[in-house]
């Protein structure tokens, strides 16, 4: 479970004119949280150091250029209609294009969390309101399937 005392600024990604070489661009919206170490996104200058508790926030269809050229462990959550997608990264025995752990859950596609995700993609355009940003994201990670809520299967 992530700590909320832990988490800090929300960064977002942006939709370039076009995509450089080696970036990641999908259909679903994505939240990157920053476990340890540093991490950043090379398609954004204030974003080339994110450190431990912050998150990026990718919309559908905006991209990030992952760039972790200091240790890094990282979780990384895809939010697709059907499933939601947890994958872990931990730069010090794989590389951010092949994650160490990675799981597909069922959706729950609870109307809360689709709205949260509509919130965030708006407030992607407004990334100063850290102080509305912050405590949406707060809820939106209480309202993910906690540890044994799927049963195996």
């Amino acid at each position: 479970m992530l700590n909320p005392q832990l988490l800090g600024r929300v960064w977002f990604a942006s939709q370039p004119a076009s995509l450089p070489v080696g970036s990641l661009c999908i259909d679903f919206p994505r939240l990157d949280i920053v476990l340890r170490g540093e991490y950043g996104n090379l398609l954004e200058a204030k974003q080339q150091r994110m450190v431990e508790g912050e998150m990026l926030f990718i919309p559908a269809r905006a991209a990030n250029l992952p760039i972790n050229n200091k240790p890094v462990m990282l979780l990384s959550l895809v939010f697709a209609p059907t499933w939601l997608g947890l994958s872990f990264y931990d730069s010090r025995t794989t590389s951010l294009l092949h994650p160490a752990r990675q799981i597909q859950l069922p959706s729950l596609q609870r109307g809360e969390g689709e709205a949260m995700l509509t919130a965030l993609t708006h407030l992607s355009r407004s990334p100063l309101e850290q102080n509305i940003i912050q405590p949406l994201v707060l809820s939106f990670a209480a309202s993910l399937p906690q540890r044994g809520e799927y049963a195996a299967g």
